[in-house]
């Protein structure tokens, strides 16, 4: 399976943490002797939005997320996920 989650941090006008949401979105393969062989991807994290604390801006911020979304392209999850045609989809959102 490949599972991709988004969260989202929500302050109040003093900029102080008071909760946050997320959501998944999950999606489910037949297990292939392909996808067997694979080991247990590693989490990539990425960061983004425009917080004042974030050390990347403008250009920078976005060479970031083009980084980041090579690095999940090019793993080897992905790239094995591609062939196959996915079984299951599941959307979840919740509180964090």
């Amino acid at each position: 399976m490949l599972d991709f989650t988004r969260q989202f941090r929500f302050d109040d006008d003093d900029g102080e943490y008071v909760g946050m949401n997320g959501i998944t979105l999950t999606i489910e393969f037949a297990p292939t002797p392909e996808l067997q062989r694979l080991e247990r991807a590693t989490q990539l994290s990425g960061r983004g939005g425009p917080r004042t604390q974030s050390p990347v801006r403008g250009p920078l911020r976005l060479y970031a997320v083009h980084e980041w979304v090579g690095r999940v392209e090019g793993s080897a999850a992905f790239v094995a996920a591609r062939k196959h045609r996915p079984d299951r989809f599941y959307f979840i959102q919740s509180d964090v």
